[in-house]
């Protein structure tokens, strides 16, 4: 698995395609804003019509503005996840042949998009219980040290001790909870290859590619932090965007299936001389 490969062949394929990227990630960014923001008005509404305001209606308009705000809610996600899916989807594709604008809005079947709605939650909730899994160490120790502390108190070298191992356990706990988090890196991308295949038949294939590899991913992830850090200055966001999604769409090609090279070399094909 060659990762750095990868990323040189990114910067190759963006050479004379950066512009189209971008905006692929600015058009996805401006979508994925607006919908949100739909889904925290629904939010908002029902938080509003279940209290504040909720004298005010009789029951069956009040069960009809729960159903409209709760399908507001509900449709906003589903188009949340199909607007992630389809920028991934594209630069899935763009690693293998130069991808159209417009593929970013190809359609898909109902049941497709169902199944990508639920790959969308479930690498969420899964990532999230990774993370917490890996905090354990962590928590028992801030609780401990807390406990301590609000106690009977601690000398400042002591206290200094504890933020430092309280420190130490946090990170390492958020390192290793993304190696976890790993397994189901592929869920979805699986299934840019398979429409047919199931959930479960995902996850394991997901498992089955990403072994061995997990901590490798990670570290790959944390190559990216210095670019995403120089984002504070919003000029490198024109390269540094597109190139963290065609290197992870390059990425996906390496597990799943073969990509096409950023630099193109003449194949010779040459037949054996009989002596």
């Amino acid at each position: 698995m060659d990762i750095k490969r990868c990323t040189i062949d990114s910067q190759d394929i963006l050479r004379h395609e950066n512009a189209r990227a971008f905006f692929v990630c600015l058009l996805s960014f401006v979508l994925s804003l607006l919908i949100l923001g739909a889904a925290l008005f629904g939010v908002y509404s029902l938080y509003t019509v279940s209290g504040l305001d909720k004298e005010k209606y009789s029951v069956p308009i009040l069960s009809l503005l729960y159903a409209l705000f709760s399908s507001e809610v509900t449709v906003s996600l589903f188009a949340l996840s199909a607007v992630s899916y389809n920028r991934k989807r594209w630069f899935y594709r763009n690693a293998s042949e130069k991808a159209p604008v417009s593929y970013l809005f190809a359609g898909e079947k109902f049941s497709v998009r169902l199944k990508v709605f639920y790959f969308f939650f479930f690498k969420k909730l899964m990532t999230a219980l990774c993370l917490v899994a890996a905090e354990i160490p962590f928590l028992l120790c801030s609780l401990v040290f807390f406990r301590e502390l609000s106690e009977k108190g601690l000398y400042k070298t002591v206290f200094a001790g504890a933020v430092v191992l309280c420190s130490v356990l946090f990170l390492l706990g958020l390192y290793f909870g993304a190696v976890l988090s790993k397994t189901f890196w592929l869920c979805e991308k699986v299934y840019f290859k398979n429409k047919k295949c199931s959930v479960a038949l995902a996850v394991n294939k997901s498992k089955s590619l990403t072994e061995g590899n997990r901590f490798r991913l990670v570290n790959y992830n944390i190559s990216f932090a210095w670019r995403i850090l120089f984002c504070i200055f919003l000029i490198p966001l024109f390269y540094t965007v597109p190139y963290i999604s065609q290197s992870n769409g390059l990425l996906c090609r390496e597990f799943i299936g073969k990509y096409r090279q950023g630099a193109a070399f003449p194949v010779v094909f040459m037949k054996l001389q009989k002596t």
